[in-house]
C-alpha cells in the first residue's frame, strides 16, 4: 500500500458510495413493483405468464430457500459445525 493514511477516507466513500446505489435500487424495484411482490424475493421467481420452469431451476429455488432459512446454532458456519 503506498498511503495507508488514506484508506479509511476510501472505505468511508465506499461504504456511502454502496449505500446510494443499494438505496436506489430499493427505491427503483419498490417503485416498478411496490406492495405487489413478496416479502422475500425468491417467492417471486416461480413460473409466470404460462413460462415453464424447469427441474433444475426449482430444485435450485429451493435449496436456495431453505438455506436462508435454516439455523444454524453457534457461530460456526454449516460446513463446519456438520464436520
Amino acid at each position: 500500500m503506498q498511503r495507508p493514511g488514506l484508506l479509511r477516507r476510501a472505505l468511508t466513500w465506499a461504504y456511502v458510495l454502496l449505500a446510494i446505489a443499494y438505496a436506489t435500487v430499493g427505491a427503483v424495484g419498490y417503485t416498478l413493483y411496490g406492495v405487489h411482490s413478496q416479502e422475500l424475493l425468491l417467492m417471486d421467481m416461480g413460473p409466470s405468464g404460462g413460462q415453464r420452469v424447469s427441474h433444475f431451476t426449482r430444485v435450485l429455488l429451493n435449496i436456495m430457500l431453505a438455506a436462508l432459512t435454516m439455523k444454524v446454532r453457534g457461530t460456526g458456519s454449516l460446513l463446519a459445525s456438520s464436520w
